[in-house]
């Protein structure tokens, strides 16, 4: 994990009256900027629920959401999200000497250390009728980017 900061992360904040759960009032929704944080100030105090609803293009999210308290006389609460690079995979395969796609190979998918990778236990199929595979999404490195938000009753 770099800590390095992340842009382009959309967050929704809920205030959810003063109860934890779910649901709530939609405060607003930002997106982190060039330093990675997303800031509300002058919130009432009670429970609010934050959530990372899209990542930027090329990470997928860690946490998607996460409880907070804000407490009366000017409490401040830093919030960390995480996200991970993604990329795409293009699997193609071809009959020996010809430049003819197969259709309907399986692959099986596995990262460095040996893991299977993605949601079908590591198996692809060429399902397309030129013989590729675009697999989304494929977290293939451990290297974290996080995105910071800050909530404050305090107004400035």
């Amino acid at each position: 994990m770099t800590g390095a900061a992340l842009p382009g992360c959309t967050f929704q904040l809920r205030y959810l009256g003063g109860t934890s759960g779910t649901g709530g009032t939609v405060i607003g929704t930002k997106v982190t900027g060039k330093n990675g944080t997303a800031m509300w100030t002058g919130l009432n105090p009670g429970a609010y629920v934050l959530s990372e609803i899209k990542a930027p293009t090329g990470y997928v999210m860690d946490t998607a959401s996460t409880n907070v308290v804000i407490r009366q006389g000017g409490d401040t609460q830093t919030l960390y999200f995480t996200n991970t690079p993604s990329t795409i995979l293009v699997i193609e395969k071809y009959i020996e000497g010809t430049t003819t796609p197969l259709k309907g190979v399986t692959f099986l998918v596995t990262g460095s250390s040996g893991a299977v990778v993605g949601s079908s236990n590591g198996e692809y199929i060429l399902s397309t009728a030129a013989g590729i595979s675009l697999t989304a999404a494929i977290q293939f490195s451990k290297e974290e980017c996080r995105s910071t938000c800050l909530l404050t009753n305090s107004r400035f």
